[in-house]
């Protein structure tokens, strides 16, 4: 695994790495990966912008709401570990630090997912104005923008990464007034722009976010479903964008995402969430499956009514066959997936130096 921050990096990083393995492997094939421009994924959303921020000295820090920093131990093997909430581990993970010759090591979830990105912006259509013939609330009637709510209520962000618990009717920066000049910089430089990840859920996620949301199913922060235990499970997500980049009545092509999901405790981070957060919704309100990496299932999009006494209303998908009214079709396939050990350079020392 190959990462750069150019073309020409990545090129002799690879030229060197081939030549370093030669006679030793055999390469079965490769996959090129690459940053689509402002950093967006095929899908048409800024990504990137949630990621978990370690407590390590000297490393930057960016507000991340009510959520503090994680401990490093979630991520990092030998290194403390938050004593509130410590998720199990195996044993050998225990060894003292000084001793410990896989200090600083990790695991992962490497992932290859396939996205049917004209499947997602037909989806989007088609509901879009369902949703506006209904009268749901919130809609215009104005094509463009119907399709951009749909898409937001699916993620819990506007594609331009502004989160709709902050900004519940419009995409634009100006919505976030002390972000909006750092986040517009950010996107100007192809960077996420993490001033948007400095929010919280209030008593109105459920109508604002939804529960069914990919952001909030994915870290619920302070939301009630996963208010306790919401940190405890974090993952860290390096995949980025392969494939060429989506135009509309363009040749059908493999697209999506590779990389890793990492942290040490595979089971209880990226397990967990794919299964009780992602397949199952078990712990949330609305238990549907999450739109994007959960299965095809019930999906309902949430919307305030404005009044009082009902504070959410929910608007079923549109779905042209009428026995699966409500459903929204898989728009991503797991293409392959391995676990792997990530060794640090001192794993990687202490592995060189065995005799057998």
């Amino acid at each position: 695994m190959v990462q750069a921050v150019d073309p020409a990096s990545r090129q002799a990083v690879d030229a060197a790495l081939r030549g370093f393995i030669q006679g030793a492997f055999d390469i079965a094939g490769t996959d090129d990966a690459d940053d689509l421009p402002q950093s967006r994924i095929h899908f048409g959303y800024i990504d990137g912008i949630a990621q978990p921020q370690l407590a390590i000295e000297g490393l930057p820090y960016t507000p991340d709401g009510s959520q503090g920093k994680i401990a490093a131990g979630a991520f990092l093997w030998g290194q403390p570990r938050n004593p509130a909430k410590p998720f199990p581990l195996p044993p050998w993970t225990s060894q003292v630090a000084n001793s410990n010759p896989f200090m600083n090591s990790s695991f992962c979830a490497f992932r290859k997912l396939s996205q049917d990105v004209a499947g997602f912006e037909k989806f989007l259509d088609d509901a879009a104005q369902d949703a506006s013939r209904r009268k749901v609330p919130g809609f215009k009637g104005e094509r463009d923008y119907d399709k951009e709510r749909v898409a937001a209520k699916l993620c819990g962000r506007w594609r331009t990464g502004v989160p709709l618990q902050e900004s519940p009717d419009r995409p634009d920066y100006e919505a976030m007034p002390q972000v909006a000049a750092a986040a517009r910089e950010a996107v100007r430089a192809a960077k996420p722009p993490k001033q948007l990840n400095d929010f919280d859920y209030g008593e109105d996620y459920f109508a604002k976010t939804g529960s069914n949301s990919h952001i909030l199913r994915a870290n619920p922060r302070s939301a009630p479903e996963g208010a306790d235990i919401a940190s405890a499970h974090r993952v860290m997500r390096r995949a980025i964008p392969y494939g060429p980049q989506y135009q509309p009545g363009g040749p059908e092509t493999d697209r999506g995402l590779i990389g890793p999901f990492i942290g040490l405790d595979l089971a209880d981070q990226f397990e967990f969430i794919m299964g009780a957060w992602f397949v199952t919704g078990a712990a949330f309100t609305a238990p549907n499956p999450e739109p994007f990496l959960g299965p095809a299932g019930d999906f309902s999009l949430q919307f305030p009514t404005g009044y009082p006494a009902t504070p959410r209303a929910t608007c079923p998908v549109y779905q042209p066959d009428p026995t699966k009214k409500g459903r929204h079709p898989q728009f991503i396939t797991t293409k392959g997936s391995a676990y792997l050990f990530l060794p640090s350079i001192t794993a990687l020392n202490h592995l060189a130096g065995l005799s057998s």
